[in-house]
């Protein structure tokens, strides 16, 4: 008897997103990654320079 496609127990959403990336070939820590990415509030803290800085080579 294959019971692998009922759920018995509620998933997280973000298991539900990673397990949707995997399918896609991605590897479970790549799609951990994509979804530190995309929702960690770390990511915002960080600053980016502008095309400014760039070009006065003030991050070289």
């Amino acid at each position: 008897m294959d019971l692998s496609n009922l759920d018995f127990f509620d998933k997280s959403p973000e298991e539900e997103l990673i397990r949707r990336l995997v399918k896609t070939g991605l590897t479970r820590l790549e799609a951990e990654f994509l979804l530190y990415c995309f929702f960690s509030d770390r990511l915002d803290d960080i600053s980016r320079p502008d095309e400014d800085s760039i070009l006065n080579n003030q991050y070289f």
